[in-house]
């Protein structure tokens, strides 16, 4: 199968998952749905903001981005974000040691 050149474009105001880079074990490799919120179509780069309204650092290029469809519903256990799963865990260790 042939791959295409062609470079995937998202609008202001789509949600898409981002590729999780930095993954530990079994974690997903896909991370909670972002809004796009600004764009840069010179270098193919994302401005991004979590459903929680926590603007994400850095700009993100499309290469790390894929489409999903989200109707602006509450985050539930189904999405994954992993500083709070992380923080979870710990937490979870933490009291099952004291």
């Amino acid at each position: 199968m042939m791959a295409t050149n062609k470079t995937q474009t998202f609008n202001i105001g789509d949600y898409v998952l981002m590729r999780h880079e930095s993954k530990q074990g079994l974690e997903f490799n896909w991370i909670v749905p972002y809004k796009v919120i600004n764009r840069n179509l010179v270098y193919n780069t994302y401005q991004l903001q979590e459903i929680t309204g926590k603007l994400y650092a850095s700009w993100v290029h499309t290469d790390r981005l894929h489409a999903v469809k989200y109707d602006g519903a509450s985050v539930n256990k189904t999405w994954y974000i992993p500083r709070i799963a992380r923080n979870d865990s710990e937490n979870k260790l933490n009291s099952s040691l004291a």
